[in-house]
């Protein structure tokens, strides 16, 4: 949708028109889900309530419809997503509506999931075995371990010893860096992204040194054995490197882990509680260290300023967006949160959106805020504090509910009917009925 935006006004009313031409009278249905549609084809009236078989039925007959715009022979679709190993139940049944539509073509899913974390009781692998029992062609690519040649190659590549170092009637490669590799591949095994970050450590310990005056790299099998590093896993690896950047860029990153996988500036910058220029700043160590990753080039923009001038810079901090590199950067970042504080931490974070994100945006906002609160709900003393947050739980129950994420809506609700006074019933009939 963002991309269509950045059309021209005549391509976007084409869009428009072949999108309420697909969606009819139901247009909310889909804007509810995805909100940046209403401003393609603006302010959709509200549907009927009806019961919770009809709404799931109704949902998937429109969102397929609205797929079916952007499947076109001159236009094909194709969504991937990750880590699937931790979709939900809603997730996965709209997956296999869409796949096993037989109305529809040029349509392409590709998904990646972890198998040594699924087993064949696992909801994932029962979804996947029902599709193709549908008749839906499914190839299944099983991605394998790099072994000790094809590390050996990454080494000697990275530490640029191909043309010096390679024996040019065999092509081997000379025995220290063939030691390295099997070093490496023997300690963490052929997972690229392990030996990347353990490169990299190495690295950042001096473990790995550039000689100038020779243009080599040069480093000590002993040293690096002795020292422990190649002993950890990745997490506590990753976390090392995490511990070497700037005490602020640590804090930052932290909060990031806390936040999500993905996470936008003006959010960021909320929780830091900082200008969105100085945490700008804060991140920038772990983006040269390459821990963190910009999704847009806009992210340059408050790295221009000097601290002086960033005060009154006015710009859109939504759309400065960062990502973290690899799952593992994320959970190195939250594990040097001690465990003690974590609680509270995202206590503190649901609380610092709540009070800075403005009124009207509070429930477009809802799933952000409330995930947060919900982590620190045994820190919450106040029973005046517990029956707004039961409010909140309320709000992204319905709006989940609306989206027929009914397994997510239920969280919501239960949350909420704990978090009630014993006297509820009498003191928030409102708040309690419609909690249950």
């Amino acid at each position: 949708m963002r991309y269509l935006l950045t059309e021209n006004n005549e391509k976007i009313e084409i869009w428009r028109n072949k999108i309420l031409s697909a969606l009819g009278t139901n247009g909310k249905v889909i804007t509810d889900v995805i909100p940046e549609v209403e401003l393609i084809i603006g302010t959709q009236p509200k549907v009927a309530q009806i019961g919770a078989t009809e709404s799931q039925n109704r949902f998937n007959h429109v969102f397929k419809e609205f797929i079916q715009v952007f499947t076109q022979k001159e236009h094909p679709l194709v969504i991937f997503l990750d880590d699937l190993q931790w979709a939900d139940s809603a997730t996965l049944n709209l997956i296999q509506l869409l796949i096993t539509d037989t109305d529809s073509k040029y349509f392409l899913f590709i998904g990646a999931y972890r198998d040594n974390e699924v087993s064949s009781a696992h909801p994932l692998i029962q979804k996947i075995e029902e599709i193709k029992n549908s008749g839906t062609v499914v190839n299944n690519l099983v991605l394998q371990p790099l072994n000790l040649d094809n590390v050996t190659q990454l080494v000697a590549e990275t530490l640029q010893e191909t043309e010096v170092n390679q024996d040019e009637e065999t092509g081997a490669f000379n025995k220290e860096i063939v030691k390295l590799a099997e070093l490496i591949c023997n300690k963490i095994g052929g997972n690229p992204f392990f030996i990347t970050q353990l490169i990299q450590a190495l690295h950042q310990e001096k473990l790995l040194i550039f000689d100038f005056n020779n243009a080599t790299w040069q480093w000590s099998l002993e040293d690096i054995q002795a020292i422990g590093i190649t002993d950890k896993n990745v997490v506590k690896l990753v976390a090392t490197r995490v511990e070497k950047l700037p005490k602020s860029t640590q804090d930052v990153l932290k909060l990031a882990a806390c936040v999500g996988d993905r996470f936008s500036l003006d959010v960021l910058s909320i929780v830091n509680e900082k200008s969105p220029s100085l945490t700008a700043n804060d991140l920038h160590s772990a983006l040269q260290a390459g821990l963190i990753l910009p999704l847009s080039e806009a992210y340059r923009i408050p790295l221009v300023f000097n601290q002086e001038e960033a005060v009154n810079l006015n710009f859109d901090t939504s759309r400065v967006g960062y990502k973290f590199l690899h799952d593992r950067v994320q959970q190195a970042a939250y594990s040097l949160i001690p465990e003690e504080l974590k609680k509270s931490t995202h206590l503190k974070i649901g609380q610092l959106l709540l009070q800075n994100i403005p009124k009207e945006e509070i429930e477009a906002n809802i799933f952000d805020i409330v995930n947060q609160l919900n982590v620190g709900i045994v820190n919450l003393i106040e029973q005046s504090e517990k029956t707004e947050l039961a409010r909140l739980n309320l709000i992204a129950g319905q709006k989940a509910k609306a989206s027929i994420a009914y397994e997510a809506a239920l969280k919501y609700f239960t949350n909420g009917i704990e978090l009630l006074n014993i006297d509820a019933w009498q003191t928030e009939y409102t708040l309690t009925i419609g909690l249950y």
